[in-house]
Protein backbone atom coordinates (compact mmCIF):
# COMPACT_ATOMS: atom_id res chain seq x y z
CA UNK A 1 0.00 0.00 0.00
CA UNK A 2 1.20 3.49 -0.75
CA UNK A 3 0.06 7.08 -0.70
CA UNK A 4 0.70 9.85 -3.20
CA UNK A 5 0.03 13.50 -2.47
CA UNK A 6 -0.62 15.93 -5.31
CA UNK A 7 0.74 19.42 -4.64
CA UNK A 8 0.44 22.70 -6.52
CA UNK A 9 2.53 25.70 -5.52
CA UNK A 10 3.83 23.73 -2.53
CA UNK A 11 0.32 23.15 -1.15
CA UNK A 12 -1.38 19.76 -0.99
CA UNK A 13 -4.33 19.52 -3.39
CA UNK A 14 -5.36 15.90 -2.88
CA UNK A 15 -4.13 12.63 -1.36
CA UNK A 16 -4.62 9.14 -2.78
CA UNK A 17 -4.13 5.76 -1.05
CA UNK A 18 -3.63 2.75 -3.35
CA UNK A 19 -3.37 -1.00 -2.85
CA UNK A 20 -3.64 -2.03 -6.52
CA UNK A 21 -0.65 -3.17 -8.54
CA UNK A 22 -0.73 -0.30 -11.07
CA UNK A 23 -2.16 3.21 -11.34
CA UNK A 24 -2.03 5.74 -14.14
CA UNK A 25 -1.46 9.47 -13.79
CA UNK A 26 -2.67 11.85 -16.48
CA UNK A 27 -5.31 14.11 -17.99
CA UNK A 28 -7.55 11.31 -19.23
CA UNK A 29 -10.74 10.80 -17.21
CA UNK A 30 -9.91 7.08 -16.85
CA UNK A 31 -6.68 7.79 -14.95
CA UNK A 32 -6.64 6.86 -11.28
CA UNK A 33 -4.83 10.16 -10.58
CA UNK A 34 -6.51 12.77 -12.75
CA UNK A 35 -4.61 16.04 -13.33
CA UNK A 36 -6.68 18.37 -15.48
CA UNK A 37 -3.90 20.56 -16.86
CA UNK A 38 -2.81 21.11 -20.45
CA UNK A 39 0.84 20.53 -19.48
CA UNK A 40 -0.02 16.95 -18.53
CA UNK A 41 -0.40 14.24 -21.18
CA UNK A 42 -3.61 12.21 -21.30
CA UNK A 43 -1.73 9.17 -20.03
CA UNK A 44 1.41 10.71 -18.59
CA UNK A 45 2.97 8.17 -16.21
CA UNK A 46 2.32 5.01 -14.22
CA UNK A 47 3.29 3.62 -10.83
CA UNK A 48 3.54 -0.17 -10.79
CA UNK A 49 4.51 -2.63 -8.08
CA UNK A 50 7.04 -5.23 -9.20
CA UNK A 51 8.96 -7.64 -6.96
CA UNK A 52 8.06 -5.60 -3.90
CA UNK A 53 9.31 -2.33 -5.45
CA UNK A 54 7.35 0.60 -6.82
CA UNK A 55 8.40 1.73 -10.29
CA UNK A 56 7.53 5.13 -11.78
CA UNK A 57 7.40 5.02 -15.61
CA UNK A 58 6.99 7.97 -17.97
CA UNK A 59 4.67 7.03 -20.87
CA UNK A 60 6.59 9.01 -23.50
CA UNK A 61 4.83 12.16 -22.30
CA UNK A 62 5.39 15.43 -24.13
CA UNK A 63 6.62 17.49 -21.17
CA UNK A 64 8.32 14.69 -19.27
CA UNK A 65 8.44 13.39 -15.71
CA UNK A 66 11.20 14.65 -13.40
CA UNK A 67 12.81 13.18 -10.28
CA UNK A 68 15.52 15.08 -8.39
CA UNK A 69 15.65 17.60 -11.25
CA UNK A 70 16.30 14.96 -13.94
CA UNK A 71 13.96 13.74 -16.64
CA UNK A 72 13.27 10.02 -16.16
CA UNK A 73 11.72 7.17 -18.10
CA UNK A 74 11.89 4.55 -15.33
CA UNK A 75 12.61 5.24 -11.67
CA UNK A 76 12.40 3.08 -8.55
CA UNK A 77 10.45 5.09 -6.00
CA UNK A 78 11.66 5.30 -2.41
CA UNK A 79 9.59 6.44 0.53
CA UNK A 80 9.60 10.25 0.56
CA UNK A 81 10.49 10.68 -3.12
CA UNK A 82 9.00 13.63 -4.96
CA UNK A 83 8.49 13.80 -8.70
CA UNK A 84 7.18 16.49 -11.02
CA UNK A 85 4.59 16.44 -13.78
CA UNK A 86 3.78 19.76 -15.44
CA UNK A 87 3.27 22.39 -12.75
CA UNK A 88 2.49 19.78 -10.11
CA UNK A 89 4.73 17.97 -7.64
CA UNK A 90 3.78 14.54 -6.35
CA UNK A 91 5.04 13.03 -3.10
CA UNK A 92 5.31 9.25 -2.73
CA UNK A 93 4.94 7.42 0.60
CA UNK A 94 5.53 3.69 0.88
CA UNK A 95 3.12 2.44 3.55
CA UNK A 96 4.28 -1.18 3.31
CA UNK A 97 7.47 -0.77 5.31
CA UNK A 98 9.10 1.74 7.61
CA UNK A 99 12.10 3.37 5.95
CA UNK A 100 14.84 4.42 8.36
CA UNK A 101 17.05 6.40 5.99
CA UNK A 102 15.12 8.22 3.28
CA UNK A 103 17.37 9.94 0.74
CA UNK A 104 15.59 13.05 -0.51
CA UNK A 105 17.23 15.64 -2.79
CA UNK A 106 18.65 18.88 -1.29
CA UNK A 107 15.96 20.51 0.84
CA UNK A 108 14.60 23.33 -1.29
CA UNK A 109 15.60 22.28 -4.78
CA UNK A 110 12.30 20.66 -5.66
CA UNK A 111 9.74 22.88 -3.96
CA UNK A 112 11.28 26.27 -4.66
CA UNK A 113 10.05 26.69 -8.17
CA UNK A 114 10.13 23.65 -10.45
CA UNK A 115 6.38 23.25 -10.09
CA UNK A 116 6.12 26.72 -11.67
CA UNK A 117 8.02 25.74 -14.83
CA UNK A 118 6.14 26.49 -18.05
CA UNK A 119 8.74 25.55 -20.68
CA UNK A 120 8.07 22.76 -23.19
CA UNK A 121 10.47 19.88 -23.82
CA UNK A 122 10.32 18.38 -27.31
CA UNK A 123 9.98 14.64 -27.86
CA UNK A 124 13.38 13.02 -28.06
CA UNK A 125 15.00 16.17 -26.68
CA UNK A 126 17.23 14.38 -24.20
CA UNK A 127 18.82 12.18 -26.86
CA UNK A 128 19.45 15.11 -29.18
CA UNK A 129 20.87 17.59 -26.72
CA UNK A 130 23.17 15.08 -25.07
CA UNK A 131 24.83 14.29 -28.42
CA UNK A 132 28.13 15.80 -29.53
CA UNK A 133 28.09 19.42 -30.66
CA UNK A 134 28.53 19.88 -34.39
CA UNK A 135 30.64 22.97 -33.81
CA UNK A 136 32.60 21.83 -30.77
CA UNK A 137 31.84 25.17 -29.10
CA UNK A 138 30.48 25.20 -25.55
CA UNK A 139 28.05 28.02 -24.64
CA UNK A 140 28.82 29.94 -21.46
CA UNK A 141 26.98 31.95 -18.85
CA UNK A 142 28.83 34.74 -17.04
CA UNK A 143 27.86 36.62 -13.90
CA UNK A 144 28.85 40.24 -14.61
CA UNK A 145 27.56 42.04 -11.53
CA UNK A 146 28.10 42.49 -8.67
CA UNK A 147 31.71 42.74 -9.81
CA UNK A 148 33.16 40.95 -6.77
CA UNK A 149 31.04 37.89 -7.58
CA UNK A 150 32.01 37.55 -11.25
CA UNK A 151 32.09 33.94 -12.44
CA UNK A 152 31.61 31.93 -15.65
CA UNK A 153 29.93 28.55 -16.17
CA UNK A 154 30.15 26.22 -19.18
CA UNK A 155 26.74 25.05 -20.40
CA UNK A 156 27.28 21.44 -21.43
CA UNK A 157 23.96 19.86 -20.44
CA UNK A 158 20.24 20.10 -21.24
CA UNK A 159 19.25 22.44 -18.40
CA UNK A 160 20.79 24.40 -15.54
CA UNK A 161 19.11 25.55 -12.33
CA UNK A 162 20.08 29.03 -11.12
CA UNK A 163 19.68 29.90 -7.44
CA UNK A 164 21.07 29.73 -3.93
CA UNK A 165 20.58 25.98 -3.47
CA UNK A 166 23.91 24.13 -3.09
CA UNK A 167 22.76 21.69 -5.76
CA UNK A 168 22.02 24.40 -8.35
CA UNK A 169 24.30 24.21 -11.39
CA UNK A 170 24.65 28.01 -11.33
CA UNK A 171 24.78 28.88 -7.65
CA UNK A 172 24.34 32.52 -6.67
CA UNK A 173 24.15 34.00 -3.22
CA UNK A 174 22.24 36.99 -1.96
CA UNK A 175 19.77 38.21 0.62
CA UNK A 176 16.49 36.28 0.21
CA UNK A 177 17.71 34.75 -3.06
CA UNK A 178 15.37 31.78 -3.80
CA UNK A 179 16.80 28.29 -3.92
CA UNK A 180 15.73 28.07 -7.57
CA UNK A 181 15.20 31.47 -9.12
CA UNK A 182 15.57 30.64 -12.82
CA UNK A 183 16.54 27.89 -15.24
CA UNK A 184 18.39 27.67 -18.54
CA UNK A 185 16.86 25.11 -20.91
CA UNK A 186 18.37 23.94 -24.19
CA UNK A 187 16.38 22.89 -27.23
CA UNK A 188 17.72 21.75 -30.61
CA UNK A 189 19.25 25.11 -31.56
CA UNK A 190 19.21 27.55 -28.66
CA UNK A 191 19.00 28.25 -24.93
CA UNK A 192 16.00 29.74 -23.15
CA UNK A 193 15.97 31.39 -19.74
CA UNK A 194 12.86 30.52 -17.69
CA UNK A 195 11.74 32.49 -14.63
CA UNK A 196 10.89 30.34 -11.58
CA UNK A 197 10.27 33.03 -8.95
CA UNK A 198 7.57 35.66 -8.70
CA UNK A 199 9.55 37.56 -6.05
CA UNK A 200 12.71 37.80 -8.17
CA UNK A 201 11.63 37.50 -11.81
CA UNK A 202 13.98 37.37 -14.78
CA UNK A 203 14.41 40.77 -16.48
CA UNK A 204 15.49 41.17 -20.09
CA UNK A 205 16.11 44.80 -21.10
CA UNK A 206 14.26 45.81 -17.95
CA UNK A 207 11.13 43.80 -18.78
CA UNK A 208 9.85 40.78 -16.85
CA UNK A 209 9.81 37.58 -18.88
CA UNK A 210 8.37 34.14 -18.14
CA UNK A 211 10.60 32.54 -20.75
CA UNK A 212 12.98 34.10 -23.28
CA UNK A 213 15.21 32.73 -26.05
CA UNK A 214 18.75 33.98 -25.51
CA UNK A 215 20.87 35.37 -28.30
CA UNK A 216 24.66 35.45 -28.36
CA UNK A 217 25.90 38.15 -25.99
CA UNK A 218 22.42 38.83 -24.58
CA UNK A 219 22.13 39.85 -20.94
CA UNK A 220 19.47 39.25 -18.33
CA UNK A 221 19.06 40.22 -14.68
CA UNK A 222 17.78 38.47 -11.56
CA UNK A 223 17.63 40.66 -8.45
CA UNK A 224 20.95 42.53 -8.43
CA UNK A 225 22.69 39.81 -10.48
CA UNK A 226 23.46 40.58 -14.13
CA UNK A 227 24.23 37.65 -16.45
CA UNK A 228 25.50 37.42 -20.01
CA UNK A 229 24.95 34.43 -22.31
CA UNK A 230 27.53 33.64 -24.99
CA UNK A 231 27.50 30.84 -27.56
CA UNK A 232 31.27 30.31 -27.24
Amino acid sequence: MYRITLLFGGKAVRKFNFEQEAVCIGRDADCEVLIDNIGVSRRHATIEKANGEYILTDLKSHNGTFVHGERIYHHQLNDGDEFFIGKYSIQFENLDVEVNEPAPPPAELATAGMQDMTFRLDKGEIEKIMGASTTGLVPKLSLLAPQKEQETWSLEGPYFLIGSDPAAAVRIKGFLMPACVAMLVKDDTSFHVVSLSKKKPVLVKGEKVAAHQLGDGEEFKVGNKMFRFATS
